[in-house]
């Protein structure tokens, strides 16, 4: 029992006063009366079976001690005070749809077992009265449904229903961003702090809060065996393929499974992506270990290679190897319970055809040992040919590059990217005049970057402090024309360039011979960065996983993007990036502004993380949190004033037998 007024207690005071006046009470008074009347009182005692006198007013005194007691407690205003758990009248349900809820057992994925008993739990949350919201964690979680009670029973069926119907694509093919989807919790916990959540998973967590309930989908009986990874080496002119993979749902030192892996390249050793090659078939089996990662390599090159545990090789016969590929595609033989990493797709393997003409009537090798170095540089990347003409008859069609020195023809071609080395004269379609010859060829003219090209990728990483020139040709040139180097001192520009349309043009305007740049490490970054800005790389990668952003660059007016299931998407605007949402292959074309095709392919796999179909994560993130144990209280006043109506009864009972 607790009081809410304790200061009414004060009224107590009133039993030390009762006590006083019994003390102070006289006991006898003095009265004169006939010996008469008190032999008749006398003999009226006398008829009386026990002398109750003396226990009357005893419990006269008890009776009104407890009566100003109850008075008190009365004032002080009794309770009985105990504590119970709110009521939880709505159930905040979130459902993982990440890449690996796509794990089947039966035919049925989890993610469909999960929107069963979401439907479970909504008949069940609503039969007693409650709410359901139901969130779906995706990599960008949504909201389904909120506060639907009994009045939208029949819409959260309908809403799970279109769910399962469309599991196929409403499910992830990502990891589930957990973490937004609690935040998302968190707004709805500070408005409804009683509110219950679920949060159905096939994911473990070692730390779970205290308000959250974790309620796992899955089988003991499923399992996976996942290509982790799968790339391409080139070693000695061919092509080594590695392949990573791992067994899930088994014991650790459970006995090893045989996996059989299958390769299919295709447009093996084409001479170029007009030639369609070969088609070449190959696999091997491998034991893989559960719990551990195992590794198959394919090996066409004749290197030795370091073997480390878990690894096994198998060699390509002269049949079987190659220098060049189109696509290759790696598959497992297994049965299991996830299929989305069953296989993996390879690109990239043929290299793109550089052209490039030197035409000088006076070559240096300066030039050409810049130009054998790129070529190694890019070895990887593109097959760049080069082409010297060194008796003054160029080719002007067929190329990408045309590097002309000293010697310029009075048209430029307009298939690809002119590179004028000392402009002594001015082609008609140039855009440009040479005018004159400056400086002596003694005095040094140093360079500065003009303030208009600070930072141009173009002379990127080109440091001119102790650059210079002796002698360079001042030319006049249209305003589709940059300056990025001039002359101390001057405006007259020693490197500009055009970039419009199918016109480009990169003008070197003094020779060799006249300056201190080939002879420095500013002259290959020159060359280097040249390509890489005339001939961008389109896609940085030919493999990526969900969830990656993917960039792409341009050499013409547009790009289009084809995705797996067909959607087609046209860049205008470089460069340009989307977030991949889907596996398997995508197809990027485009024309170039000298009206060559390029087609190139990548794939996009589900996340590695997400092929472990039993993973264990460390914790949950913490929610909104507040005690719901309220405190409850029940109003005693009136049984207390029933114990005092009767004790004043009883009062009244015992006064007035001293009259009897």
């Amino acid at each position: 029992m607790s009081l809410l007024y304790p200061l009414g207690l004060i009224a107590l005071i009133g039993i030390i006063v009762l006590i006083i006046i019994y003390i102070i009470k006289p006991n006898y008074q003095t009265k004169f009366i006939s010996s008469t009347f008190v032999w008749k009182l006398s003999l009226k005692y006398r008829k009386k079976k026990l002398p109750t006198s003396r226990l009357r007013n005893i419990l006269l005194i008890i009776c009104q001690v407890l009566i100003l007691t109850l008075l008190s407690l009365i004032i002080a205003y009794p309770i009985y005070r105990y504590q119970q758990e709110k009521q939880q009248d709505e159930t905040i349900l979130v459902i993982d749809s990440s890449s690996s809820m796509r794990t089947e057992y039966d035919n049925v994925t989890r993610f469909e077992r999960a929107i069963e008993k979401a439907k479970q739990l909504s008949d069940q949350t609503i039969a007693e009265g409650g709410v359901m919201t139901i969130l779906i964690a995706s990599e960008n979680p949504s909201t389904l449904v909120e506060k639907y009670g009994e009045e939208r029973k029949n819409e959260i069926i309908e809403e799970l229903d279109l769910l399962v119907e469309s599991a196929e694509t409403d499910c992830s093919y990502a990891k589930a961003d957990v973490d937004k989807a609690f935040d998302m919790c968190d707004d709805l916990l500070t408005k409804n702090p009683t509110a219950k959540v679920i949060f159905y998973t096939d994911t473990k967590y070692s730390y779970v809060p205290k308000n959250v309930t974790v309620e796992r989908i899955f089988d003991e009986t499923e399992k996976n065996f996942a290509i982790l990874d799968a790339y391409v080496t080139f070693t000695e002119n061919y092509y080594d393929i590695s392949v990573e993979l791992q067994a899930y749902g088994y014991e650790a030192n459970a006995v090893a499974k045989e996996v059989e892996v299958s390769i299919v390249v295709d447009g093996a050793n084409a001479k170029d992506k007009n030639d369609n090659g070969q088609i070449l078939r190959f696999s091997k089996a491998i034991q893989v270990e559960p719990g551990y990662k195992s590794k198959l390599i394919f090996k066409g090159s004749e290197s030795g290679l370091t073997v480390s545990s878990n690894t096994e090789i198998k060699d390509l016969s002269d049949a079987e190897r190659f220098s060049s590929f189109s696509s290759i595609t790696v598959t497992i033989d297994e049965e299991d319970s996830y299929s989305l990493d069953d296989h993996f797709y390879i690109y990239g393997g043929q290299k793109e055809v550089i052209k490039i003409q030197y035409s000088s009537d006076n070559p240096n090798i300066f030039v050409n040992g810049v130009l054998y170095t790129i070529q190694n540089y890019y070895a990887d990347t593109y097959d760049i040919q080069i082409t010297e003409e060194k008796h003054g008859k160029p080719e002007l069609k067929g190329f990408d590059y045309y590097i002309f020195e000293h010697k310029i023809p009075d048209k430029l071609p307009t298939d690809g990217v002119c590179l004028i080395f000392d402009p002594l004269s001015s082609p008609t379609n140039g855009g440009y005049n040479a005018e004159a010859l400056l400086g002596d060829s003694s005095t040094e003219i140093h360079m500065e970057i003009d303030d208009g090209a600070v930072d141009h990728p173009l002379i990127k990483d080109i440091k001119v402090d102790n650059l210079f020139v002796t002698r360079y040709v001042k030319v006049s040139y249209d305003e589709s024309y940059t300056p990025l180097i001039n002359a101390a001192g001057s405006e007259n520009p020693l490197l500009l360039y055009k970039d419009n349309g199918n016109s480009k043009i990169f003008l070197m305007n003094f020779s060799v011979h006249y300056s201190n740049l080939v002879v420095s490490k500013e002259f290959p970054f020159l060359l280097n960065n040249i390509i890489k800005y005339y001939t961008p790389s389109i896609i940085e990668s030919n493999a990526y996983e969900i969830g990656d952003t993917v960039s792409f660059n341009t050499r013409g007016q547009t790009l289009e993007l084809v995705e797996p299931d067909g959607t087609k998407t046209s860049f205008e605007s470089f460069p340009a990036s989307i977030v991949v949402n889907k596996p398997e292959s995508y197809t990027i074309s485009q024309n170039t502004y000298f009206g060559k095709e390029i087609t190139e392919t990548f794939y996009v796999r589900t996340p590695k993380s997400e092929s472990d179909i039993f993973a264990v994560e460390d914790a949950l993130k913490d929610l909104y949190y507040e005690d719901t144990i309220i405190d409850l209280y029940d109003d005693l006043v009136l049984y207390f004033a029933a114990a005092l109506v009767a004790l004043e009864f009883f009062e009244w009972w015992l006064k007035n037998r001293d009259r009897v």
